[in-house]
């Protein structure tokens, strides 16, 4: 190898791991409780090109997952997918006005940027850009409150627009995060009916892969501090 890659220790709620103070756990007893997905976000989250200590905070990790991944990312398709199944037999909408499509713009205008982040193991600062394009499709999904659009017979051609938009950023989100979320995005990838999406699919729209998805169903749920303390052995 022509670079060796380290970090210093793991640290728990700012503690070295220590049987007598009920810090150590082991892989095992985490993935006993949890998917492996929401600590490899976390950890990404934090991580930087440097060989600092990386700390696991349960009540940070907590909020971050609870945050980011939930009430960020998977809240775009949680909040546009029920629409397209309900009114429009899970058909998606072959028309992106362009008004619409400068959403999906900002979000393919970061791929290099991230790309770089990766390659150069500035895992934060990938997970903080594409955490700006969640935002941004959320901005998206309040502007045009599509729960009031279905309310409007004459506003539901806008709203399958509206609701493919941001499935096809949602996707987009996806390909960006799935190095880190592997087993999450094959989730997604089954849900929004596509092949396994690679880098290169950045190009490749929603709509040119498929013309409908599945009902949408429940791809994570909310962490409570119960399945920390089951890991921690606070609770058997």
């Amino acid at each position: 190898p022509t670079q060796l890659f380290i970090h210093g220790f793991l640290t728990v709620n700012g503690q070295k791991m220590s049987k007598s103070r009920g810090s150590f756990i082991t892989a095992r007893q985490y993935l006993d409780h949890l998917p492996a997905d929401f600590l490899r976000y976390y950890f990404c989250a934090k991580m930087n090109s440097s060989a600092e200590d990386l700390d696991l905070n349960w009540e940070d990790f907590i909020q971050r997952v609870n945050s980011d991944l939930i009430g960020k990312y998977i809240n775009g398709a949680s909040r546009t997918a029920g629409f397209i199944t309900k009114l429009f037999e899970g058909k998606l909408s072959q028309n992106i006005p362009s008004q619409h499509s400068e959403l999906i713009n900002t979000a393919l205008a970061q791929k290099e940027m991230i790309l770089s982040y990766y390659e150069e193991r500035e895992y934060s600062k990938a997970i903080r850009t594409i955490m700006e394009i969640t935002d941004e499709m959320n901005r998206f999904v309040d502007r045009y409150k599509p729960w009031d659009m279905a309310k409007k017979p004459e506003q539901h051609a806008s709203l399958q627009e509206v609701c493919t938009t941001v499935l096809e950023t949602f996707r987009i989100l996806t390909i960006y995060l799935k190095p880190v979320l592997p087993h999450l995005a094959l989730k997604i990838e089954t849900f929004l009916k596509i092949r396994p999406q690679l880098w290169n699919d950045l190009s490749h729209t929603l709509m040119l892969q498929t013309k409908t998805i599945e009902p949408y169903n429940h791809l994570l749920s909310r962490l409570k501090q119960e399945q920390i303390d089951k890991i921690t052995g606070k609770v058997t």
